[in-house]
């Protein structure tokens, strides 16, 4: 067996403004930060455009991220698990209750994946998929360009 290693380089960027040439980039993925990218962001559409334009043609953007379950009575205490028990416990390890406060909130708040996809289609992805994982509160998430 082979085994290649790549030197890899992080850059700090801005996400509506990407440092890269158009149709750069073969695939870009994303976990459990994509709702830090759209939720409540004025900026998020710009973001996700630019994520299209870096990409090559046929590049894909792999996302994973929280969902919203399907059955209401999972639903409601995936709420109040991330509202009441992940701030708590958070807070209690990292001292940082605000950081989890927003996690559940947010997390709440985000769109079912039906609307995600929905997202990312009006940004530019040609094909747009999804599949629900962890009975439907995460969703994996996948637009080719």
């Amino acid at each position: 067996m082979k085994i290649t290693t790549h030197n890899i380089s992080f850059i700090l960027a801005d996400a509506t403004c990407l440092p890269f040439r158009d149709e750069c980039i073969d695939r870009i993925g994303i976990s459990f930060s994509f709702r830090n990218l759209v939720y409540k962001n004025t900026k998020a559409n710009t973001a996700l455009r630019e994520i299209v334009r870096v990409l090559r043609p046929e590049g894909k953007f792999v996302c994973v991220e929280t969902s919203q379950p399907k059955r209401r009575l999972l639903r409601t205490l995936y709420h109040l698990y991330l509202r009441k028990v992940v701030p708590f416990v958070g807070g209690l390890i990292s001292e940082r209750k605000n950081a989890y406060r927003y996690l559940g909130i947010s997390a709440t708040n985000f769109p079912r994946a039906e609307e995600v996809a929905d997202t990312l289609s009006n940004a530019g992805f040609q094909e747009v998929s999804f599949k629900h994982l962890a009975v439907g509160i995460v969703a994996l998430h996948v637009g080719v360009k």
